[in-house]
């Protein structure tokens, strides 16, 4: 018994893991501040502003065959329409033109646009194009995969499309944002997806915001024939839900998010739209940084897509691009959080930090900002500052597990176990298979004496992440203090096979404890011999 008791200190010492890694994509003083850290030099400006340049002419030659432009016709009457205002919100390019009476607006058609006929027709249409192809397609949109296809690629709903947009889609955004559409002839879909989302495939989208000076959304099928939906409009907490035919047009760069079905299938198109007279220089440089980041599917970014850039390294490619951004449109919420982003990447968390803390006053209900700055905080040595900055993202977003595992965590440095435990069953209703919050889970049981609910924990922790070293050694430390040295250096032995499956700490970690773990076994087996 004295080779286990020497176990249980030599490997043991139960461990909770410890932050996030800091990879996430997550006033007017901080805002300034933030605008005035940036040390782009005006040649460099200069050289990325003839890149946006460059890159919208090309992506103007690109869409040209994908969906009509030209002059208007429209007919028929155009619909009017519920409207509502998004306070304190800026957009990145043509601000003021954007504006009705100084507010941002999102307008939802009173009347169908579309009759039930056609809306049936186009979903009839995109089936049968789905058939044919093998399957819908889908494209990776942060937490989720977008289920669908691209409208320029449905036969059929195409053409139905480009008769729409002359006659009735690009007639409203015209009469309902003069100013910015002008008289609709420069008007170009820059992308238009139709959507498929079900309750089991692509049933919801993370917030975001749209590509493209204007966006419109169509329902085409009628809500009864599903549960849930809807589109969600962060800053002022607003479900929209439409009628079948029914159409969205608003801003693009407002953040939204496509809520999940509960049953039944949703169809609807989105259409993002540019101006060929028209280069935007800050959703171009926003974009260009989060491709550069590896955050941009290449069929929605055209930065993503073209590859084009100015001979520089990844990193500062995107320090670069956000920072002429920020320049730009300070008051862009998304501007300063992917500048942050980019900054933390280099290690610059002061620098980060500032550019998190302007975007959570520019965009008060976006959990990564807060998740962002509290992770610098911590950085900085501030973690006492850190804490309340995770309460607030997790309770923004009841699905990020990050968030309240950090809480938990924080909760657990000074002590308040109670706190950490309410957290990290936060943290495991969002995401069951989050495997540091199963490592520290075990560990409380642990503490609490409750060894089977311990070991047991480890062992979901690595059923539901078979390649995390962290979960691995956890559970074979675990194993190691009940006696189960066999099954102990059985776990080690996988880590070590696998490398720490890139975890170059834990794989140290590994190696020591089987070493460890090793010498306590040929003990045991010399005393019982």
């Amino acid at each position: 018994m004295r080779a286990i008791a020497l176990l249980t200190v030599a490997v043991a010492a139960r461990r909770r893991p410890t932050s996030i890694n800091p990879l996430r994509c997550r006033g007017g003083d901080v805002v300034e501040n933030a605008a005035s850290s940036c040390k782009l030099s005006p040649g460099r400006a200069e050289e990325l502003a003839s890149l946006n340049e460059r890159e919208h002419a090309a992506e103007c030659v690109k869409v040209e065959g994908e969906a009509w432009s030209g002059d208007l016709e429209p007919t028929g009457t155009i619909p009017d329409t519920d409207k509502f205002a998004i306070p304190n919100w800026y957009l990145p390019d043509l601000d003021t033109e954007l504006r009705n009476n100084g507010d941002v607006e999102i307008h939802v058609t009173k009347e169908p646009l579309f009759t039930k006929e056609e809306c049936q027709q186009v979903i009839k249409m995109a089936d049968e194009h789905a058939s044919n192809a093998g399957g819908w397609g889908k494209i990776p949109a942060g937490r989720y995969d977008v289920h669908g296809g691209w409208v320029k690629d449905i036969v059929g709903v195409k053409e139905w499309f480009d008769d729409m947009l002359r006659t009735r889609l690009y007639p409203c955004l015209q009469k309902l944002f003069p100013n910015a559409a002008g008289d609709g002839s420069s008007l170009r879909v820059q992308s238009a997806y139709l959507f498929k989302y079900t309750a089991e495939t692509g049933a919801a989208t993370d917030v975001h915001v749209d590509s493209g000076l204007l966006s419109f959304t169509i329902a085409l099928n009628e809500p009864e024939a599903y549960d849930g939906g809807g589109t969600w409009f962060e800053s002022v907490d607003r479900l929209v839900e439409m009628p079948q035919g029914h159409v969205t047009f608003r801003p693009g760069h407002v953040r939204h998010q496509g809520r999940p079905l509960t049953r039944g299938t949703r169809y609807m198109i989105g259409g993002f739209i540019m101006r060929e007279d028209v280069v935007e220089h800050g959703r171009r440089s926003i974009e260009r940084g989060v491709a550069a980041l590896g955050g941009a599917v290449a069929e929605a970014n055209f930065a993503a897509a073209s590859g084009e850039s100015t001979g520089v390294p990844p990193e500062q490619l995107a320090i670069d691009a956000l920072e002429h951004a920020v320049q730009h449109c300070p008051k862009v919420a998304s501007a300063q959080l992917n500048l942050g982003t980019a900054r933390q990447r280099v290690d610059d968390a002061a620098g980060a930090e500032v550019c998190f803390h302007s975007a959570s006053i520019l965009s008060p209900r976006d959990p990564a900002a807060f998740f962002g700055r509290g992770q610098c905080l911590r950085e900085l040595g501030r973690r006492q500052e850190a804490e309340p900055l995770f309460q607030t993202a997790s309770q923004l977003d009841a699905l990020d597990a990050d968030a309240a595992y950090m809480a938990a965590l924080s909760a657990s440095e000074r002590g308040d176990f109670g706190s950490e435990l309410r957290w990290l069953e936060r943290a495991l209703k969002a995401d069951p298979k989050h495997a540091k919050s199963l490592v520290n889970r075990a560990v409380l049981y642990g503490e609490a004496g409750d060894l089977d609910n311990e070991l047991a924990c480890n062992r979901r922790a690595v059923e539901a992440n078979p390649q995390s070293a962290l979960a691995a050694n956890a559970l074979a430390s675990c194993l190691g203090m009940r006696g189960m040295v066999d099954e102990s250096l059985s776990v080690f032995a996988r880590v070590l096979d696998g490398a720490g499956w890139g975890d170059a700490e834990e794989l140290a970690r590994a190696q020591k404890l089987h070493g460890v773990v090793t010498r306590m076994k040929a003990k045991q087996e010399a005393s019982s011999g």
